[in-house]
């Protein structure tokens, strides 16, 4: 959806949304309630969705999308960590690396069944899924680098060179393997491993 506003910096999205609602001859004044992620452009008191919706009926009650919150809540907890920046950095980096050429991605692709997914700041399901693919094929994961660093000294890339086994070396420590080990116990705690929990806060992503 566009979230932009237009020359008269009217909010596009609450247009859009009024239309679609006109489409499927939905009248707000028989809505009893309204719940979206906590953006601005859709919870802000002043302007955006809710605004829009509780000036045609103000009796529509607004409650915050409980996933997402929960999304937000966990993701910000993970940063009180140095440890889990560090832990979650680095996936993120291992990531970045192999999806920055297709070459690169294939190579991924030749020895872990499971990909390293990017890591969304909502989506806390992504991160529980890279941790997993990393735990169950550390040693597939660690010889994916092995193979693009080969294959970068080939083709002279000193960049790509460099920051494989940089990438390499952190795996290969203790505390890197341990923290693989506490991260996936953590997210099979976790409630935002839920998938219907994921699916709600995917669809207002």
């Amino acid at each position: 959806m566009d979230c932009t506003p237009d020359k008269s910096h009217t909010e596009q999205l609450s247009i859009v949304i009024d239309i679609h609602l006109e489409k499927l001859k939905v009248n707000i004044s028989d809505c009893h309630g309204q719940s979206y992620d906590n953006g601005s452009n859709m919870q802000g008191t002043h302007q955006g969705v809710q605004k829009r919706v509780l000036d045609t009926n103000n009796k529509v009650l607004c409650v915050p999308s409980g996933s997402q919150t929960l999304n937000l809540v966990i993701g910000d907890a993970a940063k009180s960590s140095v440890w889990s920046v560090s832990f979650y950095r680095l996936l993120q980096r291992l990531n970045n690396l192999f999806s920055s050429s297709v070459q690169w991605w294939e190579i991924m692709q030749e020895h872990v069944q499971v990909t390293i997914k990017n890591l969304s700041t909502t989506r806390w399901e992504c991160r529980i899924d890279s941790v997993k693919a990393l735990q169950y094929q550390m040693p597939q994961c660690v010889e994916a680098l092995a193979a693009l660093t080969t294959h970068a000294l080939e083709k002279k890339d000193s960049e790509t060179v460099s920051t494989s086994e940089g990438i390499l070396k952190e795996m290969k420590t203790w505390s890197f393997i341990l923290f693989v080990i506490i991260s996936n116990k953590q997210c099979q705690q976790t409630p935002a491993e839920s998938p219907s929990l994921n699916r709600s806060t995917e669809k207002r992503s």
